[in-house]
């Protein structure tokens, strides 16, 4: 009875930081991580390094020591070669690293804006704001320089 109450109470946590989705992260007894539905049933296999939970159908997952994201299915969207979170699309466009390097990737992996610059800040109203050496530059979301 005890366990039952935790389970339910610990599963109505993580509900919360799932921001509503119906699938929840879940870490297995050698470490991996995958998904489980409400009844703690799995629905996407426990092959991940780390797991962050869905948001907006899509979840930024590790494999072999890269992030990718999966979509609600587990089938990969972006895939697993970047070193930083790609959970959170802006207008779109997520910054994206690769090494030492930044750029800007969209929601099907495809890299809009190439992965050259020292520094990338999140999309701010369509702009985008990236460091290359010691100059600040701000960008259009095609990689356009604007001046202001």
């Amino acid at each position: 009875m005890k366990n039952s109450i935790f389970l339910t109470l610990f599963l109505s946590l993580i509900g919360l930081v799932s921001f509503s989705q119906d699938i929840f992260t879940s870490e297995n007894e050698e470490g991996r991580w995958g998904f489980v539905d409400a009844d703690g049933k799995e629905v996407i296999p426990h092959i991940y390094e780390k797991a962050d939970c869905f948001y907006m159908g899509y979840a930024s997952v590790v494999m072999d020591g890269k992030m990718g994201l999966i979509d609600l299915k587990g089938n990969t969207i972006v895939p697993f070669e970047y070193d930083n979170d790609l959970m959170y699309f802006e207008d779109g466009l997520a910054v994206a690293k690769k090494g030492e390097k930044f750029g800007y990737v969209d929601v099907s992996g495809n890299v809009i804006i190439e992965i050259k610059y020292d520094e990338a800040e999140d999309v701010s109203n369509g702009k985008l704001k990236v460091r290359l050496g010691d100059e600040w530059l701000l960008l259009d979301k095609k990689g356009n320089e604007i001046k202001e």
